[in-house]
């Protein structure tokens, strides 16, 4: 009967103790008291540094790290402005610090990054036309040999505009503060994937824009048949090639959701720490590779009232004159929505320290007696 309260009693000892043990370090069933692989005889030196002989994974407990990131990317702008197209669209490259807790499977990452985007968005055909429009000559008036012969033009026209191939371009430097929470993907010895997903702040920082278009002028008299073109004395020119540059655009204060997925590849050494020497903690490093999207989740539509393209009236056929703006930096732009967008692949690489990991049954080595009896004094 002895025997049997005291069989019992070790039972519910270690019913007790048991998940006690589990949450401290990683044990098996197999390497509880003796039911085989915790004999020290058979453990090998890199298994017995630091843990006394029970095995640790590397992705178990709780660990801090830091490190660098480097991601490329397709880029565009999202809209619904009915004559600027999505394409061709343009890139985006970034990098920057980050910091990353773990505990167990769970990861929680922040840092500070910076992204350089260059982007361009072609728009559709532009025509204007300024009606009853004095033409070059209209109202000019001749002399010859020192008198004045009088008024030669009385006409007025249709003066239309045609602006094609136009592309607006935008090289913008973003900042960034993101915060991620997701979860390792481990198999059976070690990771094989992540994934994280959040939100990151993105603040527009500098820039500048770009307009590149080709241009014609046509009159159309209302005394004469058909359409007056390329007549650079009356300002009616063919193909003109325009170029004007701009400010940045003013984005509002962006938030993008971000959402990437990858592979991982760890290198864990037990016995080398940043020190050296059997007390230093594991030293750990992280290299992954990862798809990635960033997608507005507000709309950053800057709300200025500039024109998309603006010929002024009292230079109407002097070409270098007319005004161009980015097509999502003027008043077209009233009352529709613009977002950012990034898809591409990101690299990272991690270092970090695991905290060492208490055991209580791993004091200094004693018998396979000494690991069967719970109530010995392990502190």
């Amino acid at each position: 009967m002895k025997h049997l309260y005291r069989t019992y009693g070790l039972l519910l000892v270690l019913l007790l103790v048991a998940p006690v043990l589990r949450a401290q370090t990683r044990i098996s069933s197999e390497n509880l008291l003796g039911a085989g692989g915790t004999n020290f005889s058979d453990k090998t030196p890199k298994e017995i540094l630091d843990n006394n002989g029970l095995r640790t994974g590397q992705y178990s407990g709780e660990h801090h790290l830091v490190g660098a990131y480097l991601e490329g990317s397709y880029s565009s702008f999202v809209s619904n402005m009915p004559y600027a197209k999505m394409t061709p669209g343009g890139f985006g490259i970034g990098g920057g610090v980050v910091y990353e807790y773990q505990n167990s499977n769970f990861l929680l990452q922040t840092g500070f990054g910076i992204t350089r985007q260059d982007v361009w968005t072609d728009i559709l055909d532009t025509t204007i036309t300024k009606y009853h429009t004095a033409d070059a000559w209209t109202n000019s008036m001749v002399h010859q040999y020192g008198d004045w012969l009088g008024q030669i033009d009385t006409f007025y026209y249709d003066l239309v505009y045609d602006f094609y191939d136009r592309r607006d371009y935008s090289q913008m430097t973003y900042l960034q503060l993101p915060l991620y929470l997701g979860q390792q993907i481990n198999g059976r010895a070690h990771s094989v994937g992540y994934y994280l997903v959040g939100v990151k702040l993105n603040w527009a920082w500098r820039g500048h824009t770009a307009v590149r278009a080709t241009g014609n002028t046509v009159g159309i008299y209302d005394r004469y048949f058909g359409v007056f073109h390329e007549m650079d004395n009356h300002g009616l020119r063919k193909n003109v090639p325009i170029e004007r540059e701009d400010e940045k655009l003013n984005f509002k204060l962006d938030v993008l959701a971000h959402a990437e997925i990858g592979w991982e590849y760890g290198i864990y050494s037990p016995e080398r720490g940043w020190r050296g020497g059997p007390g230093a903690r594991p030293f750990d490093m992280r290299l992954r590779l990862a798809a990635f999207c960033d997608f507005g989740i507000l709309n950053i539509n800057p709300g200025t009232t500039k024109r998309m393209v603006y010929p002024p009236d009292e230079t109407r056929w002097d070409f270098p004159t007319y005004q161009f703006h980015h097509v999502y930096s003027t008043a077209d732009m009233q009352s529709r929505y613009l977002r950012n967008m990034f898809v591409g692949v990101k690299l990272t690489c991690l270092f970090g320290l695991k905290r060492k990991e208490k055991c209580i049954i791993c004091n200094p080595p004693f018998t396979e007696a000494d690991m069967a009896n719970p109530f010995r004094d392990r502190n």
